[in-house]
Protein backbone atom coordinates (compact mmCIF):
# COMPACT_ATOMS: atom_id res chain seq x y z
CA UNK A 1 0.00 0.00 0.00
CA UNK A 2 1.32 3.49 -0.85
CA UNK A 3 1.50 6.54 1.35
CA UNK A 4 -2.03 7.78 1.93
CA UNK A 5 -3.31 11.23 1.05
CA UNK A 6 -3.39 12.44 4.67
CA UNK A 7 0.31 11.79 5.12
CA UNK A 8 1.08 13.25 1.67
CA UNK A 9 -0.69 16.47 2.57
CA UNK A 10 1.30 16.82 5.78
CA UNK A 11 4.68 16.10 4.25
CA UNK A 12 4.62 17.59 0.75
CA UNK A 13 3.24 20.36 -1.37
CA UNK A 14 -0.16 19.79 -2.99
CA UNK A 15 -0.58 18.09 -6.34
CA UNK A 16 -0.77 21.32 -8.30
CA UNK A 17 2.52 22.78 -7.08
CA UNK A 18 5.15 22.18 -9.75
CA UNK A 19 8.63 23.37 -8.88
CA UNK A 20 10.83 26.05 -10.47
CA UNK A 21 9.68 27.28 -13.88
CA UNK A 22 11.98 26.03 -16.62
CA UNK A 23 9.90 26.92 -19.63
CA UNK A 24 12.77 28.88 -21.17
CA UNK A 25 15.62 26.72 -19.88
CA UNK A 26 15.65 23.73 -22.16
CA UNK A 27 15.85 25.52 -25.47
CA UNK A 28 18.43 24.72 -28.10
CA UNK A 29 18.81 21.43 -29.86
CA UNK A 30 16.18 19.42 -28.04
CA UNK A 31 13.00 21.44 -27.83
CA UNK A 32 10.09 19.27 -26.82
CA UNK A 33 7.38 21.54 -28.20
CA UNK A 34 5.31 19.92 -30.91
CA UNK A 35 5.59 16.41 -29.45
CA UNK A 36 3.05 14.05 -30.91
CA UNK A 37 -0.05 13.88 -28.75
CA UNK A 38 -2.45 11.80 -30.70
CA UNK A 39 -2.88 14.15 -33.63
CA UNK A 40 -2.91 17.58 -31.99
CA UNK A 41 0.85 18.11 -32.31
CA UNK A 42 1.08 19.52 -28.78
CA UNK A 43 0.98 17.67 -25.48
CA UNK A 44 -1.90 18.88 -23.30
CA UNK A 45 0.20 19.23 -20.16
CA UNK A 46 3.55 20.94 -19.68
CA UNK A 47 5.41 20.69 -16.37
CA UNK A 48 8.72 22.24 -15.47
CA UNK A 49 11.06 22.21 -12.49
CA UNK A 50 13.68 20.23 -10.60
CA UNK A 51 13.26 16.49 -10.23
CA UNK A 52 11.94 15.85 -6.73
CA UNK A 53 11.80 12.08 -6.92
CA UNK A 54 11.80 8.88 -8.92
CA UNK A 55 9.18 6.31 -9.64
CA UNK A 56 9.41 7.01 -12.69
CA UNK A 57 10.17 10.78 -12.55
CA UNK A 58 8.44 12.90 -9.93
CA UNK A 59 8.09 16.66 -10.08
CA UNK A 60 6.73 17.40 -6.64
CA UNK A 61 3.53 15.38 -6.34
CA UNK A 62 3.06 14.23 -9.95
CA UNK A 63 4.56 10.95 -11.07
CA UNK A 64 5.50 10.92 -14.75
CA UNK A 65 5.88 7.56 -16.47
CA UNK A 66 8.99 7.95 -18.66
CA UNK A 67 9.50 4.47 -20.09
CA UNK A 68 8.45 5.55 -23.59
CA UNK A 69 9.62 9.18 -23.40
CA UNK A 70 12.53 10.69 -25.28
CA UNK A 71 15.08 12.33 -22.98
CA UNK A 72 17.49 15.02 -24.20
CA UNK A 73 19.77 17.65 -22.75
CA UNK A 74 19.59 21.26 -23.91
CA UNK A 75 22.04 20.56 -26.75
CA UNK A 76 19.75 17.87 -28.14
CA UNK A 77 21.96 15.01 -26.95
CA UNK A 78 19.95 11.89 -26.13
CA UNK A 79 20.11 10.74 -22.52
CA UNK A 80 19.04 7.59 -20.75
CA UNK A 81 16.36 7.93 -18.05
CA UNK A 82 18.95 6.38 -15.74
CA UNK A 83 21.03 9.56 -16.10
CA UNK A 84 18.35 11.70 -14.48
CA UNK A 85 19.09 12.78 -10.92
CA UNK A 86 17.41 14.58 -8.02
CA UNK A 87 17.51 18.35 -8.41
CA UNK A 88 18.07 18.36 -12.17
CA UNK A 89 15.90 21.01 -13.79
CA UNK A 90 13.61 19.44 -16.35
CA UNK A 91 10.78 20.22 -18.72
CA UNK A 92 8.23 17.49 -19.34
CA UNK A 93 5.67 17.29 -22.13
CA UNK A 94 3.02 14.85 -21.04
CA UNK A 95 -0.52 13.60 -21.19
CA UNK A 96 -2.98 15.30 -18.89
CA UNK A 97 -2.80 14.39 -15.22
CA UNK A 98 -5.08 11.72 -13.79
CA UNK A 99 -5.43 10.27 -10.31
CA UNK A 100 -4.60 6.55 -10.08
CA UNK A 101 -4.75 4.92 -6.65
CA UNK A 102 -4.56 8.31 -4.97
CA UNK A 103 -1.44 9.28 -6.94
CA UNK A 104 -1.37 12.05 -9.54
CA UNK A 105 0.13 10.52 -12.67
CA UNK A 106 0.80 11.38 -16.30
CA UNK A 107 2.65 9.82 -19.22
CA UNK A 108 5.71 11.78 -20.30
CA UNK A 109 6.29 12.05 -24.03
CA UNK A 110 9.49 14.12 -23.92
CA UNK A 111 11.83 15.16 -21.12
CA UNK A 112 14.26 18.04 -21.59
CA UNK A 113 17.12 18.59 -19.13
CA UNK A 114 18.85 21.95 -18.87
CA UNK A 115 21.35 23.43 -16.44
CA UNK A 116 22.26 27.09 -15.85
CA UNK A 117 26.04 27.07 -15.53
CA UNK A 118 29.08 24.94 -16.28
CA UNK A 119 32.42 26.37 -15.26
CA UNK A 120 35.24 26.42 -12.71
CA UNK A 121 34.70 27.53 -9.13
CA UNK A 122 36.45 30.87 -8.62
CA UNK A 123 35.68 31.80 -5.03
CA UNK A 124 33.88 30.19 -2.07
CA UNK A 125 32.19 31.94 0.86
CA UNK A 126 30.87 29.31 3.30
CA UNK A 127 29.49 31.95 5.69
CA UNK A 128 27.13 33.32 3.04
CA UNK A 129 26.55 29.90 1.41
CA UNK A 130 27.66 31.23 -1.96
CA UNK A 131 30.40 30.57 -4.50
CA UNK A 132 31.24 31.98 -7.91
CA UNK A 133 31.33 30.32 -11.32
CA UNK A 134 32.13 32.31 -14.48
CA UNK A 135 31.79 35.46 -12.42
CA UNK A 136 28.27 34.48 -11.32
CA UNK A 137 27.18 34.13 -7.71
CA UNK A 138 25.61 30.75 -6.89
CA UNK A 139 23.52 30.47 -3.72
CA UNK A 140 23.12 27.16 -1.87
CA UNK A 141 19.86 26.50 -0.02
CA UNK A 142 18.90 23.71 2.41
CA UNK A 143 17.19 22.06 -0.60
CA UNK A 144 20.24 22.06 -2.90
CA UNK A 145 21.18 18.49 -3.89
CA UNK A 146 24.87 17.69 -4.26
CA UNK A 147 26.07 14.84 -6.45
CA UNK A 148 27.25 11.75 -4.59
CA UNK A 149 30.80 12.65 -5.64
CA UNK A 150 30.36 15.84 -3.62
CA UNK A 151 28.74 14.12 -0.64
CA UNK A 152 29.28 16.44 2.29
CA UNK A 153 27.82 19.39 0.44
CA UNK A 154 29.27 22.86 0.54
CA UNK A 155 32.40 21.77 2.40
CA UNK A 156 33.45 19.54 -0.50
CA UNK A 157 33.69 22.39 -3.00
CA UNK A 158 37.20 23.41 -4.04
CA UNK A 159 38.40 26.41 -6.01
CA UNK A 160 39.34 25.53 -9.58
CA UNK A 161 37.05 22.48 -9.80
CA UNK A 162 34.52 22.52 -12.65
CA UNK A 163 30.87 22.10 -11.68
CA UNK A 164 27.46 22.08 -13.33
CA UNK A 165 24.68 24.08 -11.69
CA UNK A 166 20.98 23.33 -12.06
CA UNK A 167 18.66 25.96 -10.64
CA UNK A 168 17.13 29.36 -11.37
CA UNK A 169 18.30 32.93 -11.77
CA UNK A 170 17.11 35.54 -9.28
CA UNK A 171 17.08 38.84 -11.19
CA UNK A 172 16.61 40.88 -8.00
CA UNK A 173 19.72 39.56 -6.24
CA UNK A 174 21.63 38.79 -9.46
CA UNK A 175 22.50 35.31 -8.30
CA UNK A 176 21.65 31.74 -9.21
CA UNK A 177 19.72 29.63 -6.71
CA UNK A 178 21.09 26.09 -7.09
CA UNK A 179 18.91 22.98 -7.02
CA UNK A 180 21.77 20.60 -7.88
CA UNK A 181 25.58 20.81 -8.01
CA UNK A 182 27.54 18.19 -9.96
CA UNK A 183 31.30 17.95 -10.59
CA UNK A 184 32.36 17.87 -14.26
CA UNK A 185 35.64 16.21 -15.27
CA UNK A 186 37.40 17.35 -18.44
CA UNK A 187 34.68 19.66 -19.80
CA UNK A 188 34.72 20.39 -23.54
CA UNK A 189 32.90 23.70 -23.07
CA UNK A 190 31.52 26.00 -20.39
CA UNK A 191 27.94 27.26 -20.32
CA UNK A 192 25.87 30.14 -19.04
CA UNK A 193 22.15 30.68 -19.22
CA UNK A 194 21.06 34.14 -18.19
CA UNK A 195 19.66 37.49 -19.26
CA UNK A 196 21.43 39.35 -22.07
CA UNK A 197 22.05 42.86 -20.73
CA UNK A 198 23.16 44.16 -24.13
CA UNK A 199 23.39 42.93 -27.72
CA UNK A 200 25.45 44.33 -30.62
CA UNK A 201 24.11 42.70 -33.82
CA UNK A 202 26.67 44.53 -35.97
CA UNK A 203 29.74 43.51 -33.99
CA UNK A 204 27.96 40.24 -33.14
CA UNK A 205 28.63 40.46 -29.42
CA UNK A 206 26.50 40.31 -26.31
CA UNK A 207 26.91 40.60 -22.56
CA UNK A 208 25.48 37.92 -20.25
CA UNK A 209 26.05 38.10 -16.53
CA UNK A 210 28.84 40.61 -17.09
CA UNK A 211 30.63 38.27 -19.50
CA UNK A 212 31.59 39.79 -22.86
CA UNK A 213 30.74 37.18 -25.50
CA UNK A 214 31.51 37.17 -29.21
CA UNK A 215 29.46 35.04 -31.59
CA UNK A 216 31.21 36.38 -34.71
CA UNK A 217 32.60 32.96 -35.61
CA UNK A 218 29.14 31.33 -35.72
CA UNK A 219 27.11 31.07 -38.94
CA UNK A 220 24.31 33.64 -38.98
CA UNK A 221 21.82 30.86 -39.61
CA UNK A 222 22.72 29.21 -36.29
CA UNK A 223 22.04 32.29 -34.14
CA UNK A 224 18.49 33.44 -33.35
CA UNK A 225 17.46 37.07 -33.26
CA UNK A 226 18.83 38.39 -29.99
CA UNK A 227 17.53 41.29 -27.91
CA UNK A 228 18.55 42.84 -24.62
CA UNK A 229 16.52 41.50 -21.70
CA UNK A 230 16.10 38.10 -23.33
CA UNK A 231 17.11 34.82 -21.71
CA UNK A 232 19.90 33.21 -23.72
CA UNK A 233 21.95 30.04 -23.39
CA UNK A 234 25.56 30.23 -24.51
CA UNK A 235 28.15 27.47 -24.77
CA UNK A 236 31.58 29.00 -24.28
CA UNK A 237 35.12 28.11 -25.27
CA UNK A 238 37.20 27.17 -22.22
CA UNK A 239 39.37 30.31 -22.26
CA UNK A 240 38.56 33.96 -23.04
CA UNK A 241 40.76 36.00 -25.36
CA UNK A 242 41.54 39.55 -24.22
CA UNK A 243 38.57 39.37 -21.85
CA UNK A 244 36.12 38.18 -24.52
CA UNK A 245 34.58 34.71 -24.49
CA UNK A 246 34.01 32.94 -27.80
CA UNK A 247 30.56 31.41 -28.20
CA UNK A 248 30.38 27.85 -29.49
CA UNK A 249 26.59 28.14 -29.73
CA UNK A 250 23.89 30.63 -28.81
CA UNK A 251 20.22 29.81 -28.23
CA UNK A 252 17.29 31.93 -27.20
CA UNK A 253 14.19 30.67 -25.39
CA UNK A 254 12.10 28.17 -27.36
CA UNK A 255 8.60 29.23 -28.40
CA UNK A 256 5.84 28.17 -26.04
CA UNK A 257 3.04 26.69 -28.10
CA UNK A 258 -0.59 27.08 -27.12
CA UNK A 259 -1.43 24.56 -24.39
CA UNK A 260 -4.50 24.04 -22.22
CA UNK A 261 -2.49 23.39 -19.04
CA UNK A 262 0.82 24.88 -17.92
CA UNK A 263 1.95 25.10 -14.32
CA UNK A 264 5.15 26.55 -12.94
CA UNK A 265 6.87 28.01 -9.94
CA UNK A 266 9.76 30.32 -10.68
CA UNK A 267 11.39 33.67 -10.15
CA UNK A 268 9.99 36.84 -11.67
CA UNK A 269 12.71 37.70 -14.19
CA UNK A 270 11.25 40.96 -15.52
CA UNK A 271 8.46 43.16 -14.17
CA UNK A 272 6.20 45.85 -15.60
CA UNK A 273 3.38 45.53 -13.10
CA UNK A 274 1.95 42.94 -10.74
CA UNK A 275 -0.27 41.71 -13.58
CA UNK A 276 2.30 41.90 -16.40
CA UNK A 277 5.68 40.26 -15.81
CA UNK A 278 7.80 37.29 -16.84
CA UNK A 279 8.78 34.18 -14.92
CA UNK A 280 12.09 32.71 -16.06
CA UNK A 281 11.55 34.52 -19.35
CA UNK A 282 7.94 33.37 -19.87
CA UNK A 283 5.49 36.31 -20.26
CA UNK A 284 2.65 36.20 -17.73
CA UNK A 285 -0.74 37.94 -17.97
CA UNK A 286 -2.23 37.94 -14.48
CA UNK A 287 -4.99 40.47 -15.10
CA UNK A 288 -7.69 37.85 -14.46
CA UNK A 289 -6.31 36.83 -11.06
CA UNK A 290 -8.26 38.45 -8.18
CA UNK A 291 -6.07 40.71 -6.04
CA UNK A 292 -3.01 40.50 -8.26
CA UNK A 293 -3.16 44.15 -9.30
CA UNK A 294 -2.71 45.33 -5.70
CA UNK A 295 -0.32 42.63 -4.47
CA UNK A 296 2.97 44.35 -3.63
CA UNK A 297 4.69 41.01 -3.07
CA UNK A 298 4.55 40.29 -6.80
CA UNK A 299 7.92 41.88 -7.51
CA UNK A 300 11.16 41.29 -9.37
CA UNK A 301 12.88 38.15 -8.07
CA UNK A 302 9.86 36.88 -6.15
CA UNK A 303 9.22 33.17 -6.32
CA UNK A 304 5.67 32.68 -7.55
CA UNK A 305 3.26 29.92 -8.46
CA UNK A 306 1.48 30.48 -11.77
CA UNK A 307 -1.08 28.27 -13.49
CA UNK A 308 -3.08 28.69 -16.67
CA UNK A 309 -3.24 28.08 -20.41
CA UNK A 310 -0.78 29.57 -22.87
CA UNK A 311 -1.80 31.52 -25.95
CA UNK A 312 0.47 33.34 -28.37
CA UNK A 313 3.49 32.69 -26.16
CA UNK A 314 1.85 34.18 -23.04
CA UNK A 315 0.72 32.27 -19.97
CA UNK A 316 -2.71 33.63 -19.02
CA UNK A 317 -2.78 33.02 -15.30
CA UNK A 318 -5.88 31.61 -13.65
CA UNK A 319 -4.05 31.10 -10.34
CA UNK A 320 -1.13 33.04 -8.87
CA UNK A 321 0.42 33.45 -5.47
CA UNK A 322 3.82 34.28 -4.02
CA UNK A 323 5.93 31.46 -2.59
CA UNK A 324 8.77 31.68 -0.10
CA UNK A 325 12.34 30.70 -0.80
CA UNK A 326 13.36 27.05 -0.74
CA UNK A 327 13.84 25.53 2.72
CA UNK A 328 13.79 22.17 4.45
CA UNK A 329 10.24 22.92 5.56
CA UNK A 330 8.85 23.30 2.04
CA UNK A 331 11.06 20.94 0.04
CA UNK A 332 10.83 17.16 0.25
CA UNK A 333 11.81 14.33 -2.08
CA UNK A 334 10.15 11.01 -2.88
CA UNK A 335 11.57 7.69 -4.05
CA UNK A 336 9.45 4.77 -5.16
CA UNK A 337 11.06 1.40 -5.92
CA UNK A 338 12.92 -1.65 -4.67
CA UNK A 339 15.42 -1.66 -1.81
CA UNK A 340 18.68 -2.54 -3.54
CA UNK A 341 20.97 -2.32 -0.49
CA UNK A 342 20.46 -2.17 3.24
CA UNK A 343 22.62 -1.83 6.36
CA UNK A 344 20.48 -2.50 9.41
CA UNK A 345 23.15 -1.53 11.94
CA UNK A 346 23.75 1.84 10.24
CA UNK A 347 20.01 2.23 9.52
CA UNK A 348 20.61 3.00 5.85
CA UNK A 349 19.16 1.67 2.62
CA UNK A 350 19.34 2.45 -1.09
CA UNK A 351 16.35 3.06 -3.39
CA UNK A 352 16.76 4.26 -6.98
CA UNK A 353 20.47 4.72 -6.35
CA UNK A 354 19.93 7.19 -3.50
CA UNK A 355 21.29 6.58 0.00
CA UNK A 356 18.57 6.91 2.65
CA UNK A 357 18.92 7.06 6.42
CA UNK A 358 16.03 6.08 8.68
CA UNK A 359 15.75 6.34 12.45
CA UNK A 360 13.52 6.90 15.43
CA UNK A 361 11.75 9.87 13.81
CA UNK A 362 10.85 7.92 10.66
CA UNK A 363 7.18 6.99 10.37
CA UNK A 364 6.37 3.59 8.85
CA UNK A 365 3.20 2.62 7.05
CA UNK A 366 2.17 -0.93 6.20
CA UNK A 367 5.07 -2.42 8.17
CA UNK A 368 7.89 -1.82 10.64
CA UNK A 369 11.59 -1.07 10.40
CA UNK A 370 12.25 -4.76 10.94
CA UNK A 371 10.37 -5.48 7.70
CA UNK A 372 12.93 -3.60 5.60
CA UNK A 373 14.77 -6.07 3.38
CA UNK A 374 16.43 -6.40 -0.01
CA UNK A 375 13.86 -6.49 -2.78
CA UNK A 376 11.02 -4.93 -0.76
CA UNK A 377 9.16 -2.23 -2.69
CA UNK A 378 8.72 0.98 -0.75
CA UNK A 379 7.72 4.62 -1.02
CA UNK A 380 10.12 6.96 0.78
CA UNK A 381 9.49 10.62 1.57
CA UNK A 382 12.36 12.58 3.06
CA UNK A 383 14.40 15.74 3.22
CA UNK A 384 18.05 16.12 2.32
CA UNK A 385 20.44 14.44 4.72
CA UNK A 386 23.33 16.28 6.31
CA UNK A 387 25.66 15.31 3.44
CA UNK A 388 23.26 17.02 0.96
CA UNK A 389 23.50 13.97 -1.33
CA UNK A 390 21.13 11.47 0.30
CA UNK A 391 17.83 11.60 2.16
CA UNK A 392 16.73 11.53 5.78
CA UNK A 393 13.53 9.47 5.66
CA UNK A 394 10.45 11.09 7.16
CA UNK A 395 8.20 8.24 6.08
CA UNK A 396 8.63 4.78 4.56
CA UNK A 397 5.55 2.97 3.22
CA UNK A 398 5.56 -0.69 2.21
CA UNK A 399 3.71 -1.89 -0.88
Amino acid sequence: MGINSVHRASLRLPVWLLAIGLLASCGGGGSSDGVDSGGTGVSPFLAAGPISGFGSVILNDIRFETSTASVQDDDGVALSPDQLRLGMTTRIDASDVSIVGGQATATARAVGVGSELIGPIERIDPLLHVFRVLGQTVFITPATVFDVNLAGGFGRLTAGATVEIHGQFNAATQRYVATRVTPIANPTAYKIRGIASSVDPVGRTLVVGGLNVSYASLPSSSVPTLTAGQFVRVRLALQPSAGVWSALSVAGPPPILDRPRVRLIGRISSWSSSTAFSVNGVPINASAVPGAATNADIALGARVFVEGPTSGGVLNATSLFVKGDESLANTTFELHGLITAIDVSAQTLVVRGVNIHYGASTQFQGGLATDLALGRRVDVIGSLSSDSAGLEAQMIAFE
